[in-house]
């Protein structure tokens, strides 16, 4: 199972683009560079962040700032009329055309730098430096170089906000404890049972009294099991057994130790 926490740092990256840092002069109409994170899934009106429908191709998220230095028109950083969309990545003689780009109209006239956020899905072993930007509507066309690479599990393309997945241990809860006494020893019957995070697998339990451990017990847990009943036996000279006979309940006397190992 996996958590989802966000952190905030993309749209640092465009900022820093659109004040200046690493806007390098071309000596094309448009002055384009871009910054790079490569995620290996993407969440967009999705439950969860999903990977390219092709397991050898990821996500280039790309944060892109042009500025217009002499296009007569302005240059368009949306969609034209007939979902069409003036902006490319070349690499490798291959051509990529972007998965997005803004849906709202933006126009940038002459002298004007703006920045906004697309994303391209890209064959898992393309560098950076083999890419460049393309903006084609309008000639002659311009190029821009691409920078970061930073890589990245997941990242959230409504927040622009990349998502660090934390893996949560599978684990079994303890429903119940009881026991049997006698004379000479004291059965104590453990019986687990699974959590919103439990796998398939093996599972350590080790029953445990203060400093005291009993024989650990290595159960597997197989798919859509619910509960599982486990016993020890305790002998009377144990300090545990002498603790039951004096009417302390198991659950107060008893610990239960449990480790998750991968099927």
């Amino acid at each position: 199972m996996i958590r989802i926490i966000k952190i905030a740092i993309s749209l640092v990256i465009v900022i820093g683009l659109a004040t200046g840092c690493g806007m390098v002069a071309s000596t094309y109409p448009a002055d384009i560079s871009g910054h790079v994170i490569i995620a290996e899934k993407l969440k967009q009106a999705t439950a969860i962040p999903i990977p390219p429908s092709d397991e050898s191709e990821v996500f280039w998220v790309v944060g892109v700032t042009v500025k217009n230095n002499s296009y007569p028109e302005p240059i368009e950083a949306s969609y034209f009329d007939g979902g069409w969309t003036a902006w490319r990545m070349t690499a490798n003689g291959e051509i990529y055309v972007p998965r997005y780009v803004p849906g709202e109209p933006l126009s940038i006239p002459i002298g004007e730098t703006y920045s906004f956020m697309t994303y391209f899905v890209v064959p898992q072993d393309l560098e950076i430096g083999d890419a460049q930007i393309r903006y084609t509507g309008q000639d002659p066309y311009s190029y821009g170089s691409l920078g970061g690479g930073e890589r990245v599990v997941s990242y959230d393309w409504d927040s622009k906000e990349v998502l660090q997945e934390v893996e949560v241990v599978p684990e079994l809860n303890v429903a119940d404890m009881w026991g049997l006494l006698s004379n000479v020893y004291a059965i104590i019957f453990v019986q687990l049972e699974a959590t919103p995070t439990t796998k398939v697998g093996y599972y350590n339990i080790e029953l445990q009294a203060g400093n005291e451990s009993f024989v650990s017990k290595r159960v597997f847990w197989g798919e859509g099991m619910e509960l599982m009943t486990l016993d020890w036996q305790i002998s009377y000279y144990n300090r545990a057994w002498a603790e039951l006979s004096r009417g302390k309940k198991p659950i107060d006397v008893f610990q239960v130790d449990i480790s998750y190992e991968p099927y």
